[in-house]
Parts: C-alpha cells; structure tokens; sequence
C-alpha cells in the first residue's frame, strides 16, 4: 500500500491522456498537448523556497509541446501557400483585363498544380492554360485582315522558330510577304512564305489565295494536338506540336477579337480575394493559438 500523502507533499500533476512515456515515445505526435511538468513522470516540482508568495521561476527546459511546433510550422506554410496562389491568380486577372481589346487574345486560366519531384506545401505553382473558346470575329474590309472560325491557328515564321497565332493582322511588306506588326512571316501549308504578286487578294474558305484569277497558295492553317501542352509565347503567339486543322474558315477583312469577358475576370478576382482572405485567417489562427500558448506557460501551466 503506498504511504499517505501529507499536507506537505506537493500535488500530483497527471500526465497528458494517452501518454505513458517520457519525450519522444510513441505518443509524441499528439498535436496540442502540452504541459509544464519540471518533476519525474510528470509531477510538478514543489514550490521554490519562500512558499506561494515566492517569485514564479518557469523552467523553460520541461515545457512539453508534443507534435505542436510542426502542426503550427504546417500551417504558416498552409496559409503562405494559399496567400501566393491568391496573388498569382490576381496576375492572371489583371492580365486578361490588360488584353481585353487585343485581337486574337486567348484568356489565360490559372490553376493550382503541385510540383512534381519533392514538392511541398510550400511551393505550389500555377499553371497557366489558354480557353480556347471563339471570340467574335468583326470586319474591318482590310484585305489583309483575317480571321479564322473554329479549331485552328495562324503557322508564322519568327526568325528560326515556328509560332501559331489567332492574332489576324497582317501587312504586305516591300517583297510582298504577309507579314505580323512583330514582323512574322505567315506560312503556306505546303511550307514557305506567302509571297503576293499583286497587292490585291481574294480568299477562299479553306484558306487558299486568289490573285488575278489564279491560285496563288493556301495557308497553313493548324491545330494542337494538345491544347494543355501548348507554350505561351508573348501575349498572342503559341508553340507545340500542331496538326492540319481541316475544318477551320477563314474570313477575309476580318479580325477575331479577345474571348476574355469582364464578367468572367470579376468573378475570378472575387474568388482569389477570397482565398487571400482565407489565408490571413490562418495567419490570425496562428498569432491566436501562440498567444495562448505563451500566455499558459507564464501562468505556470494553469
């Protein structure tokens, strides 16, 4: 039978529920429990000498956090994720916007995608895909404006490098190429520049060229083979494996406007405020919980 216990004994303080060893056993991955246990098998060591009305010494060395400083470390990084994503999908808002009178525009959408190899919460990205809805087409009556509906992009010529556009504006220059206001050279399906003889053209729906009653070339006209794949290159050109794109129509003296809807963009910003929003709310969970913390351990555990 053990001894009695004395008016004089210190009292017993209980160790946390579930735990049966000291730091580091198996229950070590409780989140939340912690204790200020500075006596053997979690017994508070008696008062310092000078009674009750002795000053507090709290013995930093026994403050027991079991699995809390990696839950509160898992959600500064939680919240610094979200609030990252918020503002990459704020960019890719305000540059739908920026776009929205550009000819040939694709609106941008973003979305969350994990790292691959070694990701961690703390590195999200945002990949960026283009909707490939049609945006509305309207006439200009420049013969060198064109216009294509439905699945299908503009093959160009950039120096050494091969980039497909939506973006129909062109201009015959002194050699009678097509050519964009960046200076790219539109291409003809058999492969090649299209070279005008003449400075008047008729067009044909499926893309080929008329001049003077003959057929002078017909455009390279292609689609991807995966849209998701595609490489976005300035604001208005792509690259990625393409393939003949049969069923597109290209109208002539006319241009396809940007597809991006102010509607669609407040809706999205609205959205990332939100998420922001979310984000500083566990920051302020955070700030909360060390708060409380800090201020249980300076009460000596009470």
């Amino acid at each position: 039978m053990p001894p009695a216990r004395t008016p004089a004994d210190p009292p017993v303080v209980a160790p946390p529920s579930g735990r049966t060893g000291p730091v580091g056993d198996g229950n070590a991955g409780r989140i939340g429990r912690c204790s200020l246990d500075s006596g053997p098998n979690g017994t508070r060591r008696p008062p310092p000498a000078g009674g009750i009305g002795a000053p507090a010494t709290i013995h930093i060395a026994s403050i027991r956090w079991w699995g809390g400083e990696r839950a509160m470390s898992g959600l500064v990084e939680s919240a610094s994720a979200i609030m990252r994503m918020a503002e990459r999908r704020l960019d890719v808002v305000a540059h739908n916007v920026a776009n929205l009178a550009t000819p040939g525009y694709k609106r941008r959408v973003g979305f969350a995608q994990a790292l691959r190899d070694g990701a961690s919460v703390d590195a999200p990205a945002i990949a960026t895909h283009l909707q490939q809805d049609q945006g509305r087409i309207t006439e200009t009556g420049n013969p060198f404006d064109l216009a294509i509906s439905g699945d299908g992009y503009f093959r160009l010529r950039a120096g050494e490098t091969t980039l497909f556009t939506r973006q129909g504006q062109f201009r015959r220059d002194a050699d009678g190429r097509l050519m964009t206001p960046q200076g790219y050279a539109l291409q003809q399906a058999g492969g090649g520049d299209v070279i005008l003889d003449a400075a008047t053209m008729r067009l044909e729906r499926d893309g080929t060229m008329m001049a003077n009653g003959r057929a002078l070339a017909r455009l390279a006209i292609e689609r991807p083979v995966d849209p998701a794949a595609l490489r976005i290159v300035g604001e208005t050109f792509v690259a990625g494996e393409m393939q003949e794109a049969s069923d597109a129509i290209v109208r002539q003296g006319a241009i396809e406007a940007s597809n991006v809807s102010l509607g669609d963009e407040m809706t999205g910003s609205m959205a990332a405020v939100r998420e922001a929003e979310n984000g500083a709310k566990l920051i302020q969970l955070y700030d909360e919980l060390m708060g409380r913390v800090v201020t249980t351990f300076a009460g000596g555990g009470r």
